[in-house]
């Protein structure tokens, strides 16, 4: 997972259109005109999702593949309709339209799968919180009291909460407690350790080895090659590359001696 600068700011629906939708929202007389209420406010135009996967690199935000627009898609961080697991809880219906709420994902990261392995994974409309009794259920109350335990792309601090090992799975970083259950339940809730996922970081992995072991291997004794490995190494670990986070781990997991600026 790569950091993502919450840089862009736009405003899609007028206020008190959104005041209208909330009220209709509230007072909606069954599930399903509530649902459909929900749909309204979350139709978020095409060119505002182009955008946004134009600022994270055309990548999802939390396994950091690159993929084409069309397999990209805004995922709610809360979830807008309910919140699985969590009885009565309406979802965060009052983000749906709200883009501090949005982040890009794939289907392997947004959707509930059962992997190759038997594995069940992916986020769905899960939100765990550190403490339950912690969750805002009502709009208009200040969502900063909760304190997720899944890791979020735009905030640094969480995207530096894994490693990566050599046959491209991700661990915990830390071995506190609390930090240890929010990297598992990200990586669960992510499918971050998804098989496909795992091979293709384990490819990376081995690249970024070579070229490290090489650099390490000539830098006195041929400094146009060592520049030309620490450049590919370098190329690897811009912000706007697959994985990443990955070779930047890695980086200062074998080589931090070898000079190379990320």
């Amino acid at each position: 997972m790569i950091f993502i600068k919450r840089s862009v700011q736009v405003r899609f629906q007028k206020k008190a259109w959104l005041r209208k939708k909330f009220r209709l929202v509230d007072l909606a007389s069954n599930a399903k005109k509530r649902s459909s209420l929900i749909g309204e406010l979350a139709a978020i135009p095409s060119w505002l999702t182009s955008m946004l996967v134009a600022h994270g690199h055309q990548k999802c935000w939390y396994c950091e593949r690159k993929l084409p627009r069309s397999e990209l898609v805004i995922e709610h961080f809360r979830p807008k309709r309910r919140v699985t697991n969590v009885q009565g809880h309406p979802g965060y219906y009052w983000l749906s339209a709200n883009i501090k709420n949005f982040r890009i994902a794939c289907k392997n990261c947004n959707c509930r799968w059962t992997n190759p392995n038997g594995v069940v994974a992916g986020k769905g409309n899960y939100f765990p919180l550190i403490d339950e009794t912690k969750r805002v259920s009502v709009r208009n109350k200040d969502l900063r009291a909760e304190e997720p335990l899944l890791y979020d792309p735009l905030c640094q601090a969480d995207c530096e909460g894994l490693i990566f090992v050599e046959d491209g799975s991700c661990l915990p970083a830390a071995d506190d407690y609390v930090e240890v259950n929010r990297a598992f339940s990200s990586i669960a809730l992510y499918n971050l350790n998804n098989p496909s996922l795992v091979d293709a970081r384990k490819k990376i992995f081995g690249d970024v080895y070579l070229q490290a072991r090489l650099a390490s291997s000539i830098r006195l004794t041929d400094p146009h090659l060592f520049s030309e490995a620490i450049n590919n190494i370098r190329v690897k670990a811009q912000e706007s590359s697959e994985y990443a986070s990955l070779v930047r781990s890695t980086i200062r997991k074998i080589n931090s001696n070898l000079g190379v600026c990320i």
